[in-house]
């Protein structure tokens, strides 16, 4: 009997982005900070936006990413996932499915009828 190894598999990390035009659309200027770290005043915030678009720029990035377009965002980064990750995966997966709910006990129905808290997360045994 051979053993089918899990392959690793891939996943795609985004860095979020702030629209500049809704940014100033909807003066969700809150939070930003300048260059030493020091959150802005309106009025700074109001002018560090206005300065982004002259620039070009649709979309500023919310933390450090080494791909990004001030077009469109973050390119993405690939990442690899260890098999062994994904082995634990689903094996955490295969137990919470095969687990009764403790509310209903695995038939699906409590004295209210459909149980919630099956539907919710799916662990009816049938």
């Amino acid at each position: 009997m051979t053993e089918n190894p899990i392959e690793p598999k891939y996943t795609t990390r985004m860095h979020m982005c702030l629209s500049v035009r809704g940014a100033l659309w909807n003066r969700n200027w809150g939070g930003l900070l300048n260059d030493e770290g020091k959150q802005m005043s309106a009025r700074e915030a109001f002018n560090a936006l206005c300065d982004e678009l002259k620039k070009g720029h649709e979309v500023i990035p919310v933390t450090d990413c080494d791909d990004f377009d001030y077009t469109t965002g973050c390119r993405g980064h690939r990442i690899t996932i260890p098999a062994e990750e994904l082995e634990a995966r689903a094996s955490a997966d295969h137990e919470k499915r095969a687990a009764p709910c403790p509310r209903c006990k695995g038939t699906g129905d409590d004295q209210a009828g459909k149980c919630d808290d099956c539907a919710a997360t799916g662990t009816v045994m049938r």
